[in-house]
């Protein structure tokens, strides 16, 4: 993995963990790049830092089937972290059952609590 990958990863990882989420990172042939916890609640994680957020959505095909019925199988609600997405692809997470958020959403939400423990 690239440094910016797990500067990504790590990121991500931090900011779950901010917002009080119990993260496994330590998950052996999982689907996702970490598991969270969060009143009970499992989410798996997938982190997208270099792909294309629209083309992987409408091509991932496979791959996004995969995350789906994995995250079926296991109770687990997906979340999918992407750099940058466009409206569509947001409504389009929202018709296929899963949460696509982007990473500047969740460093302004970081940074709200961050001034709010100040």
């Amino acid at each position: 993995m690239a440094d910016k990958e797990k500067e990504f990863l790590a990121r991500c990882s931090l900011i779950f963990k901010q917002f009080n989420h119990d993260v496994n990172q330590r998950l052996k042939n999982a689907t996702w790049d970490f598991e969270t916890t969060y009143e009970g609640k499992k989410y798996g994680v997938v982190c997208l830092p270099k792909t294309n957020t629209t083309d992987f959505l409408q091509s991932g095909g496979e791959t996004l089937d995969q995350y789906l019925d994995e995250a079926d199988k296991n109770e687990i609600r997906l979340v999918i972290v992407c750099r940058q997405g466009t409206p569509e692809d947001f409504e389009f997470s929202k018709t296929m059952g899963f949460c696509l958020v982007g990473i500047d959403k969740l460093n302004t939400l970081y940074t709200d609590i961050m001034s709010a423990l100040n």
